[in-house]
């Protein structure tokens, strides 16, 4: 779970770096627009994931065993417990802890979205008059929305306010026509799927301000869109159609004040298509409408193309960055390889067995199939009867950092794989007589620096 922090970090920090350079280019009126907004969220979401669809998963950590966890001297006390085993374990549990908050704001936004429906259930089916063009959706009028709006994943459908009544044929239309637009475009579905990023990621700035931008963004293009959907329609001028559109736009806007629904706000404003936006945002929108500027799409598409290869180079170095984040946060407390230990052979002694031959482990004798731990955190090298001598049999070796190795020798079994990363006590096989022995038992090396070292000298530091 070790790659899963490296990977929310990195995510994480990348996403604050965006989060500024993005605050100061709005501060300088450059924005994303809806197609960058998009380009940045599918990318930035498929390089939060590939840590885990490119990382091997035996590097995932696996459970400590609760009877295996054993050392020279049992440490049963909590005091006992090293800062760095401690502080290890709160980073193993903070990818389920995020999770879980994760869940429950998700949880959230569709009790709000079932509750937003419930409301609207009572809305009245309504019909256009014969001067105005068929929609091709459902649209529904309800006294419990404060302006029009288009709610459904699915099958999304346009909402109008009660007060709909009260505007002209062609006011109504020139509504009628937005909400198509915004269907159109595909926005409630878009528009949900930045709602449940900003749920899921909530510890990531960037995808509140993304969120943000998008709802912005997707009202600024659909009202271009319109204006040019109605002049074409009706053969006004632009700017004709624009001065039309801005006031009843604005005549929209002044029914709003005081007619929202308390119970309705919270979802309408997250992830419903409604006009619930700032003064600022307002302000924005009319000078847009009625001062349009031509639109810089390639500009906004490089932009965020240049975020996105920040994000995916990101990717790309964070697997030496996880490797070198495990390696930091090994813990410097050492295990027994084995629950009981029976010295046969020390370090650096001979017997006539070696010809003679200086020792350069330790031998430990245990029946075939006597679990083996691995001595230290670490990451496994070498797990086969290939990469050594055949005198040495079924061989693991591990990497703890530190300039520390172990390798276990004439193994029965081998339980783990190389990449897999295993905590001090991890089985990583069974005691065995595979290679050149006398009977079974454990060979086990401890290498620091390259130079071979007395394993008893190392586990009894503890």
């Amino acid at each position: 779970m070790t790659n899963g922090v490296v990977a929310i970090t990195c995510f994480t920090l990348f996403g604050c770096l965006l989060y500024a350079v993005l605050c100061l280019l709005t501060r300088c009126n450059a924005r994303l627009g809806t197609r960058g907004c998009q380009l940045l969220l599918l990318v930035s979401l498929t390089t939060f994931a590939l840590p885990f669809i490119m990382f091997d998963t035996r590097h995932e950590l696996p459970q400590l065993p609760e009877a295996h966890a054993l050392s020279l001297k049992p440490t049963t006390n909590l005091a006992d417990i090293t800062p760095a085993q401690l502080s290890y374990t709160l980073l193993d549990a903070l990818p389920w802890l995020l999770a879980l908050i994760a869940a429950l704001r998700v949880i959230k936004l569709l009790r709000e979205m079932r509750r937003f429906d419930a409301a609207l259930a009572e809305a009245l089916r309504w019909h256009p008059t014969s001067r105005q063009k068929e929609v091709e959706v459902n649209v529904y009028v309800s006294d419990k929305i404060p302006s029009a709006l288009v709610f459904g994943v699915l099958k999304p459908k346009i909402y109008l306010p009660a007060y709909i009544t009260q505007l002209s044929s062609a006011q109504q239309q020139i509504l009628l026509c937005h909400e198509q637009t915004h269907i159109a475009h595909g926005d409630s579905r878009w528009l949900m799927a930045f709602a449940l990023a900003k749920s899921c990621f909530w510890f990531n700035p960037l995808y509140a301000l993304l969120w943000r931008e998008y709802r912005e963004a997707m009202e600024l293009r659909c009202d271009a869109n319109t204006v040019k959907q109605l002049a074409v329609m009706t053969g006004k001028s632009m700017r004709e159609q624009a001065t039309e559109y801005a006031q009843t736009l604005l005549q929209c806007f002044k029914f709003n004040q005081n007619k929202s629904s308390p119970s309705l706000q919270a979802y309408a404003h997250t992830c419903a298509i409604a006009a619930q936006q700032s003064a600022s945002i307002h302000a924005r929108r009319f000078r847009a409408i009625l001062t349009p500027t031509s639109p810089k799409p390639t500009r906004r598409f490089a932009m965020a193309a240049g975020f996105a290869g920040m994000l995916v180079s990101a990717a790309a170095v964070s697997q030496p960055v996880t490797d070198w984040a495990i390696l930091a946060l090994s813990a410097k407390h050492w295990q027994a390889p084995l629950e009981r230990l029976s010295l046969s052979s020390g370090f650096a002694t001979t017997s006539p067995f070696r010809e003679g031959r200086r020792h350069s482990g330790a031998d430990f004798v245990a029946p075939t199939g006597t679990p083996v731990y691995a001595v230290r955190f670490g990451k496994v090298l070498i797990a086969d009867d290939s990469s050594y001598p055949a005198n040495y049999g079924k061989v693991v070796v591990i990497e703890h950092g530190d300039g520390y190795r172990s390798l276990y020798a004439h193994l029965d079994e081998i339980n783990v794989s190389p990449g897999t990363y295993l905590q001090a006590g991890q089985i990583l096989g069974t005691v065995g007589a595979t290679g050149r022995v006398t009977g079974p038992h454990l060979h086990l090396e401890v290498h620091h620096n390259n130079l071979k070292v007395d394993p008893l000298t190392i586990l009894t530091r503890n």
